[in-house]
């Protein structure tokens, strides 16, 4: 998702309109997150809902070069959030199926807790090594 800022950039969006782009992505994945869930209740297979969001997570980022107007930015953030949920729906029944019914509620919460850390922290911390390694003149300054 980080390209689709950069990549709006390049095709001239404005930047209110990729603010929106990054607001579909979350709203379409929690709103995948919510029925997909249901539907695993469903058909009772998690490991088919991870497969079909790491397929189409791999197709969606291949094919975002190939945006040529803001309507294809769109659709890509849609498709983003969609396999964004399905991915993390299967994760996350594939980790509770791994618990015994004793240890969910503990072993589930330390497991979001390290999720949660890594999404809050991951990017300052990848931006300040970027700079870090930008000031060793390790890489080139964009």
């Amino acid at each position: 998702s980080y390209f689709l800022g950069s990549d709006s950039e390049e095709l001239g969006v404005d930047t209110d309109l990729v603010a929106w782009l990054y607001s579909c992505i979350g709203i379409t994945s929690l709103l995948t997150r919510i029925l997909g869930s249901k539907l695993c209740d469903v058909i009772g297979s998690q490991s088919v809902v991870l497969a079909f969001g790491m397929c189409g997570a791999m197709v969606t980022s291949v094919l975002l070069p190939l945006a040529i107007n803001w309507t294809w930015l769109l659709f890509f953030s849609i498709s983003y959030g969609l396999v964004d949920g399905l991915i993390t729906i299967g994760v996350n029944l594939s980790c509770l199926q791994v618990l015994t019914q004793k240890q969910r509620a503990q072993e589930f919460g330390f497991y979001q807790l390290c999720l949660t850390s890594a999404i809050l922290f991951g990017a300052p911390i990848g931006g300040l090594w970027k700079i870090f390694l930008q000031k060793r003149k390790l890489i080139r300054k964009e």
